[in-house]
């Protein structure tokens, strides 16, 4: 079961059917979050500031052809009234590799992480091949993008002093970057990356020496383990590196992730 543990308020979220528990570890409370419909399955929770986010989604309809109902909802900890937002919709799941083997993949809704856009915190939102980064307090959308493939990963990465960018996995093989100042057109295929691999699993984020790196399992190669590093950076800036140089940061990467 998903959870969280707010360690500023002391207080644990625990995602279960139907909505969220929230144990007040202070006041020795409990508080029931209720999700409607009751059916949906919890699969991501996060709070922030007082807000606690839950993403969810229910079980598909016989006949919905592989349709997904999801839900994406806001509450206030403070209020335990009804909840600030919430908005709904479906996705699909996604399959990738050749005709002769085609892999399947339920990107399950998630909230992977927080963001700085303009200067403003924003949620990142992911349901299947949907990308919706929202403002936390009204739900309204700053940045949405529907992918070519189901997200399997997704992680902010450091860009100014005012903005973040989005590193995202995709099961199709595509690791991307998204910059929320720019629309998903303008974002495009010059900012994506294409390997011949159908992921099922990946961690993304930024080491201490501030790299972006992406570490996947591939489910059409499950003996390895793949490292990529993105380099956010302008064309000027950008460095050569040798394969023996390449090679001593991927195994570099992989010892700091143990």
């Amino acid at each position: 079961m998903p959870s969280w543990f707010a360690s500023k308020s002391n207080q644990i979220f625990l995602g279960i059917p139907g909505g969220v528990l929230g144990f007040d570890l202070n006041a020795e409370t409990c508080t029931a979050y209720k999700l409607n419909p009751l059916k949906s399955i919890t699969y991501s929770v996060r709070e922030f500031g007082g807000i606690l986010f839950c993403a969810s989604a229910s079980l598909p309809e016989e006949g919905s052809g592989g349709t997904v109902p999801y839900g994406f909802t806001a509450w206030n900890t403070h209020e335990h009234s009804e909840p600030l937002w919430h908005d709904e919709g479906n996705y699909t799941f996604s399959v990738a590799g050749t005709s002769s083997n085609l892999i399947g993949f339920n990107g399950t809704p998630n909230l992977p992480c927080f963001v700085f856009s303009d200067g403003n915190l924003a949620i990142v939102c992911t349901a299947g091949a949907i990308l919706s980064v929202r403002d936390p307090l009204s739900g309204d959308e700053i940045y949405r993008e529907e992918l070519p493939a189901s997200i399997v990963a997704a992680s902010e990465a450091y860009l100014t002093e005012n903005s973040d960018c989005l590193l995202l996995v995709l099961n199709d093989g595509t690791l991307a970057l998204r910059f929320l100042e720019l629309s998903p057109t303008m974002n495009g295929n010059a900012n994506e990356l294409h390997i011949p691999y159908q992921i099922d699993k990946a961690a993304v984020g930024m080491r201490s020496n501030g790299e972006a790196i992406a570490l996947i399992h591939a489910a059409n190669q499950p003996e390895r383990m793949l490292a990529y590093r993105f380099d956010i950076v302008s064309d000027d800036q950008r460095t050569e590196f040798t394969l023996d140089e390449l090679l001593e940061q991927a195994c570099s990467t992989l010892a700091d992730s143990y």
